[in-house]
């Protein structure tokens, strides 16, 4: 983001912006937290991993 964008919202638009991205990356949090469970739960309980130890590179690949 350049700088004179940032120079030309008002504090309310930059306060909800920063609010948006904390909810996103919450919400992110918790899908990766949710998949992490889904992947231990396949790796523990069903006998075919392949798909499980795919899900858990694809969970760890995660930039979030």
């Amino acid at each position: 983001m350049k700088k004179e964008d940032l120079k030309n919202k008002t504090r309310e638009q930059l306060v909800s912006e920063l609010q948006s991205i904390k909810a996103i990356t919450g919400v992110l949090s918790g899908v990766l937290i949710v998949l992490f469970a889904i992947t231990i739960y396949g790796l523990l309980a069903i006998e075919d991993n392949t798909v499980f130890i795919a899900l858990i590179a694809v969970a760890i690949s995660d930039p979030s």
